[in-house]
This record gives C-alpha cells, structure tokens and sequence, in this order.
C-alpha cells in the first residue's frame, strides 16, 4: 500500500517533472535514475521514447513501476534493485539523475560511495544532476513542526479518500520530515500510514566539495525547477 499511497501523494506536484524531462530529453543516450521509486520520473522518460534505466532499493516500488508502465513504453524501462552506492552496468550514460531530494538522506561514506559509482558510470562528456532541500532553509528551521494539512489524495487501489498531514523534528545531525497518511476504514476506524526521511544537516559548500572531490567540474547549482539562481 505505501507505493500507492506515496504515488498518488507525488503526482500531486508536477513541476519538477519537466525539469527532469528537459535534462532527459536532451540527448538520445540512455538515462540512468537513481532511487527511481514509482517511476514517476523513469516513466515520463520512457514515455517521451528514451531508453531509460532505473534502481531503487525497495521491491515493492519497482514492482509498482512495473506493473503501471504504458505498455508501448514497457520495453524502453529497465529496473534494477540496487542501493545506489552499489550498484554496476556494463554500459555507460550520458546522464544520471536522482531526482525528489535522497542525496541529502545518505551519510557522508554513503554520498561518497554514490558519487563515486556515478562518475564511473557517466561517458566522457556526461552530466549528473541532483536534488536536495535547500540547506539554509534547513539550518533555520526550529527543533519542530506541528503537524500541518497538506491535501487529499485518491489512490485507485485504496478505493477511499486520503488526509496528508507532514511535520518534522530537527536534531544537531539533521531533519526528519514525516508524512502521515489517513484514511477510513469501512468500520469508521482512521487507520494511519507514517513515512519519514531523515535529511542531514550540511552546507552548500560541503556538498560541492564532496562532488568536487569525486572528480566532477563544471558544477552549475540552481535555487529551482526553473533554473534560477541559488539564493
């Protein structure tokens, strides 16, 4: 049930599906996605006809994405489970992305070890690209969240309507977000899924330095899905 219920929640917000898809769209060499998921970002990929790879660590996700692709677009989609700091092809990619935000939950030898395959696995002239939660605005928030409303979703195989509330709890380490997921059960009981991901506290400066030291130049930062300037 969580793979349907964190599909729903995500295609509620679409506008970073077009960033990802203009940076996919851009060449015809096959694109790797780490941390694929659902395949919200792979299938849209495959849907524009390009050979797309995914991995993911969870079965559950990629039997999701597996058994929802459009069926003209089932062959371009390749899913591997794999954690993203151990994985191999024999082939290498003209870009590689991890999209919606995981680098930042990875420890510093695990972001290392991820860095490293990925410039293994990029050709000469390839591009990585990734997203996280703008470090200042983590570094402000305070120690917790109150619970807030965030909307209603409709999963088809739940067959009933969804509350999504998120908070979060900051420690000196970093930040764990939580979305809770409610829902009726047929006897009147609220039954509620909690997911949470904990993102590490580290500057912007860190994090190039660490991507600078896996031997990647050229690093272009933006503040959004619209390539605006980092603020």
């Amino acid at each position: 049930m969580l793979a349907q219920l964190l599909d729903a929640h995500y295609k509620q917000n679409s506008e970073y599906l077009d960033f990802w898809l203009d940076a996919a769209t851009k060449d015809a060499s096959p694109i790797l996605e780490l941390g694929c998921g659902t395949g919200r970002v792979s299938s849209a990929i495959a849907n524009a006809g390009r050979i797309v790879y995914g991995i993911d660590c969870d079965h559950e996700m990629l039997v999701f994405l597996s058994g929802n692709l459009p069926v003209a677009s089932k062959s371009r989609v390749h899913v591997v489970q794999a954690q993203m700091n151990a994985f191999h092809f024999n082939i290498r990619f003209g870009k590689i992305l991890l999209p919606c935000n995981p680098f930042s939950t990875l420890t510093s030898l695990e972001r290392t070890a991820a860095l490293e395959n990925v410039f293994h696995h990029l050709d000469q002239e390839g591009v990585f690209l990734t997203s996280i939660p703008n470090p200042a605005v983590l570094f402000e928030l305070p120690t917790e969240g109150e619970a807030e409303f965030e909307g209603i979703i409709s999963p088809p195989e739940i067959n009933m309507p969804v509350q999504i509330f998120s908070s979060w709890e900051k420690s000196s380490k970093g930040v764990e977000m939580f979305w809770h997921y409610d829902h009726l059960q047929p006897d009147g009981e609220v039954k509620r899924v909690t997911v949470s991901t904990f993102h590490y506290l580290l500057s912007k400066g860190a994090y190039m330095n660490e991507i600078r030291n896996a031997g990647f130049k050229d690093l272009k930062v933006y503040g959004d899905y619209d390539y605006s300037t980092y603020d």
